[in-house]
């Protein structure tokens, strides 16, 4: 419509028409942006845009910053490399090669320890992702924090409490019983791996030194199969054993392990063998001259009437 050919009634009535249309859309985009801050001000993550180039200065971040780290918005948005310095010393080289992603693919999650204003390190979640102009040339960056701090303490002491759980059964799975002064035994039960087998030299090593002992008995009465890799380690055993002074004797070796053993080449007679854990101690206290003097119902009795006496 060509408001020249118009009549002044009617032009005036197209104003005024004009006039409610930009009044009505002014109440809507406030009402957008009221509900806007209150969407911004209710989130508890920090959300932010910074420049998608040249110092990656901040442009906008909201006010939960506050709350979370006790710094102002303008803390940010006035310093340029507020948050580069914010980043804890350990993290920053890490965290400033991996902004790359964000350029190549769009979008870009880190996590890292950022400094609050009362000096205290606490770790965020920082996501981010690109903003592109109509050329699809990136614009802005926006993003959020989320305070993980929390969560990655929780992570840390269910990771300490697997470490020492995993100690735990480690010990349980070769454990070493001091039957005398100086003799222990390792009873093993159950399949050897390469791993179980490279912990029981470490365990009963440790344990000879810890314990002072001369004289070890391993008892393989309840392993299954016994391969050349735990055979081997069963020989670096006895041989580490015996260079801290101890001598290993091998009992509860089965016709059925024992045939395979020789089939695989194992010099037994660089090992003390026996048939069984009875057998392996009393060559124990043979070897460290200590003796089993077994009790009789008599030697009780007049131990008891001299006790009286």
């Amino acid at each position: 419509m060509k408001y020249e050919s118009m009549e002044k009634p009617g032009l005036l009535e197209e104003i005024g028409q004009m006039a409610q249309r930009i009044c009505s859309l002014e109440k809507e985009l406030s009402a957008s942006r009221a509900r806007l801050d209150d969407i911004i001000q209710s989130n508890p993550a920090v959300l932010y845009t910074s420049k998608a180039e040249g110092d990656f200065g901040a442009t906008f971040i909201s006010n939960h910053l506050r709350k979370q780290f006790g710094y102002e918005p303008s803390d940010f948005t006035s310093d340029p490399g507020f948050w580069v310095d914010g980043i804890h010393p350990d993290d920053r080289e890490r965290v400033l090669q991996d902004l790359g992603s964000l350029f190549q693919h769009g979008h870009h999650e880190h996590e890292y320890r950022f400094r609050r204003k009362d000096g205290e390190y606490v770790w965020v979640r920082d996501e981010c992702r690109l903003i592109y102009d109509e050329k699809g040339s990136p614009r802005e960056i926006a993003g959020y924090w989320i305070d993980i701090n929390e969560r990655v303490k929780a992570q840390r002491q269910l990771a300490e409490l697997v470490t020492v759980q995993q100690q735990t059964i480690r010990q349980l799975a070769t454990p070493v019983l001091r039957v005398w002064d100086d003799v222990l035994v390792m009873p093993l039960v159950g399949a050897l791996d390469a791993q179980r087998a490279q912990q029981i030299v470490e365990n009963l090593l440790d344990t000879i030194v810890n314990m002072g002992a001369t004289v070890v008995i391993m008892d393989i009465t309840g392993v299954p199969v016994v391969d050349t890799k735990v055979a081997n380690h069963f020989i670096k055993t006895i041989d580490a054993a015996r260079m801290l002074g101890a001598e290993v004797i091998l009992t509860g070796v089965s016709p059925h392990n024992a045939q395979t053993l020789v089939k695989l080449g194992v010099d037994l007679t660089r090992m003390a063998t026996k048939s069984s854990l009875q057998a392996g101690l009393k060559l124990a206290f043979e070897m460290t001259q200590n003796r089993v003097v077994k009790e009789t119902s008599t030697t009780l009795h007049r131990a008891r009437s001299l006790s009286h006496d």
